[in-house]
């Protein structure tokens, strides 16, 4: 048996389309299945597959559906595949390519699964958990107009003109000045498939950190170019590390997200940190 949790609102109604077609293929090949929607209370739904048995859970829709499902299942017996079927699938990207949904069927079927454990980044203050990434300044400025232009290069575009805010960024004890973005990844990529972070392994207990220092005005669309292509690493305006945990203090409010769900982050000090192989993802042979 298998637990499917779809979000309607995912892709403007992508996830419905996609799951009719798996949940056809379910029933044609006998398996049995309980479907929920994110919108239900999940900690209910997740009770009644535990109590049906259910150790896999197929989720349709894009990053902030992972994050609603992914965050009540960690540290659980119970494992997670993502069908892309959002406006930003950066996480199901990073863990499984060309999904086969006759293969999928046909392994859980067998019980032919492989688990995958990978990391989850959490931040104390705001009791918020991401999966993908994290970002504040003009990666959170992006985050909210995507939600109102449903196009990521659109967005950057409206939030380089309209949005562009410098504040004042320190980042435990090898980062204290100006800003414009700042950015902390699970996977190597983020905004709809750009490698922001392109040393990252999402298992390795260590988070991917990127900051965008106070850049020129004049210079911004260039070094947003150099991102789009992977070439932002190298280049003076910008900080690469990788850590455990970490503490950031921010002088403003500014935009914020987590895995594309926007929040305003106030003035204050956050602390960061991984949960080690935290989430368990299935995969087949």
């Amino acid at each position: 048996m298998v637990g499917l949790i779809a979000n309607p609102k995912a892709g403007n109604g992508k996830a419905i389309s996609i799951l009719s077609k798996f949940e056809n293929l379910l029933l044609k090949y006998k398996v049995q299945h309980i479907l929920a929607f994110v919108e239900q209370n999940l900690e209910k739904v997740l009770s009644e597959f535990e109590e049906n048995g259910i150790k896999h859970i197929i989720v349709f829709g894009g990053d902030g559906t992972v994050n609603s499902v992914g965050r009540k299942i960690l540290n659980k017996d119970i494992s997670m595949l993502v069908i892309p079927a959002g406006s930003g699938n950066d996480f199901s990207k990073s863990n499984w390519q060309d999904i086969d949904f006759l293969k999928v069927i046909k392994a859980i079927k067998e019980n032919k699964i492989n688990y995958n454990f990978v990391d989850v980044g959490y931040v104390r203050e705001l009791d918020i958990y991401f999966f993908n990434s994290f970002g504040i300044g003009l990666a959170g400025s992006v985050a909210f107009n995507v939600k109102k232009l449903l196009n990521y290069k659109l967005a950057t575009i409206k939030s380089l003109i309209f949005d562009y805010k410098v504040f004042n960024l320190k980042v435990n004890e090898f980062y204290d000045g100006k800003s414009i973005s700042f950015h902390i990844g699970i996977n190597q990529i983020e905004g709809h498939g750009i490698k922001t972070f392109p040393k990252a392994k999402n298992n390795d207990n260590l988070m991917d950190v990127v900051i965008f220092k106070n850049i020129p005005y004049f210079l911004t669309f260039f070094k947003v170019v150099k991102l789009l292509k992977g070439e932002h690493i190298n280049d003076k305006f910008v900080i690469y590390n990788q850590l455990s945990n970490l503490t950031f203090e921010i002088n403003k409010e500014v935009f914020g997200h987590y895995d594309g769900e926007v929040f305003k982050a106030k003035k204050g000090i956050y602390n960061v940190s991984i949960l080690n192989k935290a989430l368990r993802i299935f995969k087949w042979s």
